[in-house]
């Protein structure tokens, strides 16, 4: 490439006409310049488009695009399958620890090795409750990973162990959004893959549903802290049984706020007085003026 460029070089010489007492240093540097180009011409290029070859990882090795044109990491074939079997190994290992000594629980307690459910004895654990309700959630939210890891024996079984069991009829307070977003949604996703025409190796002999039919239970009971509520936003949490707390004790109907939203101390449940009443700067019983100064008021929260 060096004999293409140094005719157009020597006839830039030519042309430059820098001032006067400069001609040197100015026809030196663009000599600099010309050289510093024909090197960077020399050096192979990988072919493909600009985009292409601006794609690099930190080892300078080019990213291509496959036949669907997505493009890939720079990773070999056999790279990926080997950090594919790292995590089957450790999905199992988790999985397989669940199943021997927690379920039907929640939860696995990896310090003492056992099942783990909702605080029964300390309601204000929300740590935990707010979680955990009772109703295998290990095992629920395990299966779709269990479909997209390829273990279609231990999917079937853990569907045939749900539809068997798990029921929501329990004496758990539950947070919303927890239970919405892992059970509701993996109990739903679970039935689509279970149902698809194009995974027939998914498909369950006898399958009549059930996961839908569980789902569609619990929905049931959650919707309960989204029904006329006054302010729109639904309830942080739903007793299982029982819906959500109300004036003489327990409600499916109306969804009531956190005892920091009242101006007087609840008597028998919660207090009747509608937030919107409320004097603003009122102490709350639990939370004092500010609304957030004690755990309690988190807790009822």
């Amino acid at each position: 490439p060096w004999r293409q460029w140094a005719p157009a070089a020597a006839s830039m010489l030519r042309l430059a006409a820098p001032p006067s007492g400069h001609a040197f240093f100015f026809r030196l540097q663009l000599l600099l310049l010309l050289l510093l180009l024909a090197v960077w011409a020399s050096f192979p290029r990988p072919s493909g488009s600009v985009y292409e070859q601006l794609l690099r990882d930190s080892l300078g090795r080019t990213v291509y695009p496959d036949s669907g044109g997505r493009y890939r990491a720079w990773m070999p074939a056999s790279e990926r399958l080997r950090y594919r079997r790292l995590v089957r190994d450790m999905f199992a290992f988790g999985y397989d620890g669940y199943m021997r000594h927690a379920f039907p629980a929640d939860e696995l307690n990896p310090i003492l090795c056992r099942g783990r459910g909702p605080d029964r004895a300390n309601p204000d654990n929300i740590n935990i409750n707010d979680v955990l309700g009772d109703y295998s959630l290990g095992l629920v939210d395990s299966l779709t990973t269990l479909a997209v890891v390829g273990n279609v024996s231990e999917f079937r079984r853990a569907v045939s162990l749900l539809a068997d069991r798990l029921s929501f009829d329990t004496n758990s307070t539950v947070q919303t959004f927890e239970a919405g977003i892992r059970v509701l949604g993996g109990l739903l996703s679970a039935h689509l893959l279970a149902t698809d025409s194009r995974l027939p190796e998914l498909r369950i002999p006898g399958y009549g549903d059930q996961l839908l039919l569980l789902a569609r239970d619990l929905a049931n009971r959650l919707l309960v802290a989204f029904d006329r509520s006054p302010t729109g936003i639904p309830h942080p949490r739903v007793h299982l049984q029982r819906g959500v707390p109300r004036a003489a004790g327990w409600t499916r109907t109306w969804p009531a706020p956190a005892p920091c939203c009242w101006s007087s101390p609840p008597s028998a449940g919660w207090s009747a007085t509608p937030p919107s009443r409320a004097r603003p700067g009122a102490p709350s019983p639990l939370c004092g003026t500010s609304g957030l100064a004690s755990p309690a008021c988190w807790a009822a929260r």
